[in-house]
């Protein structure tokens, strides 16, 4: 009996792990960054609140840790240097612009802007899924793959409409969260990760 191979136009390219590890890191980061932006650093680093030194340690901790998870994830993508470090620099930009927003929105140094940052920049579930999903797809030189944050336009009105309707905080941010990883891992497939 003979055997034959198979070119390898028909096999295919093969999964690559540390692409998919990377994916997975940054899916793991990503939850941990909307979670860091939806507890009380913001309203602690405004100094609306009094608080002890060790809390606002402890706040900031939490949040560098979850920067870093999704730094690692990008790092062990196979892209240029420059791609991961545009990528590190969009996805701290984001988390900063977030946790400055939410600081002045929540200490009224807004004004009359109050409500559409409330929507937009100083939402924590649309900041974290577009800063992580834009480093991303940043890292994967993602082409079409861009068109998968716009589904994170959907977390721009929930917040609100969930309040508006009365449903109570705690379920609406298991609800929030659980939609922002799904549409992060919308993301972060959209960018190939099982491929080089």
């Amino acid at each position: 009996m003979t055997t034959y191979d198979v070119p390898s136009t028909y096999v295919g390219r093969p999964i690559d792990y540390r692409t998919l590890a990377g994916a997975i890191s940054v899916f793991v980061g990503g939850y941990l960054v909307t979670a860091a932006l939806t507890g009380q650093l913001a309203l602690f680093l405004g100094g609306r609140m009094q608080v002890d030194i060790e809390v606002i340690v402890l706040l900031v901790s939490q949040a560098i840790f979850a920067l870093a998870v999704v730094i690692v994830g990008l790092s062990l993508v196979r892209a240029s240097v420059t791609a991961r470090l545009i990528a590190t620099v969009v996805l701290v930009a984001v988390v900063v612009i977030a946790v400055a927003t939410q600081s002045a929105r929540l200490n009224g140094n807004v004004g009359p802007a109050s409500m559409p940052l409330s929507f937009t920049l100083a939402n924590p579930y649309f900041m974290g899924a577009l800063g992580v999903g834009a480093a991303w797809l940043i890292v994967r030189s993602a082409r079409l793959g861009w068109l998968a944050i716009l589904a994170a336009a959907i977390l721009i009105p929930l917040p609100f409409a969930f309040a508006y309707a009365g449903i109570a905080g705690a379920l609406t941010q298991t609800v929030l969260l659980a939609l922002s990883g799904l549409i992060l891992a919308g993301i972060v497939f959209a960018g190939r990760p099982l491929r080089e």
